[in-house]
């Protein structure tokens, strides 16, 4: 299920989410200050209207989820969320890239 406009400014500031769009892992801060930073390429009066934020945070992240804090163990060591959310060489780890993509399924 994706996360609302509304949901992601409830959520506390170092709340992660993966963005279908990007690919990527932001923060409720980051999404915030990207919506803060870009809703005056929408903007038709000389404040953007919380329809203009609604447009500019659905076309850049698209489908957002939020990620759960899990620890997964992988080959009985502890692997770090953030990177089973990597694609490519994205992070140091020393999974090897093994387990990139896994998005936390055990």
């Amino acid at each position: 299920m994706s996360m609302t406009l509304e949901q992601v400014k409830e959520s506390k500031p170092r709340a992660k989410f993966y963005s279908d769009n990007q690919d990527k892992i932001f923060t409720s801060t980051s999404i915030l200050n990207y919506i803060k930073n870009n809703s005056w390429q929408y903007m038709t009066n000389v404040m953007p209207s919380d329809e203009d934020d609604y447009r500019c945070f659905s076309q850049f992240f698209g489908k957002l989820e939020l990620i759960k804090k899990i620890q997964v163990m992988r080959e009985g060591r502890v692997h770090n969320f953030e990177c089973e959310f990597a694609k490519g060489n994205h992070c140091n780890c020393w999974c090897g890239e093994k387990y990139h993509g896994m998005r936390g399924v055990i």
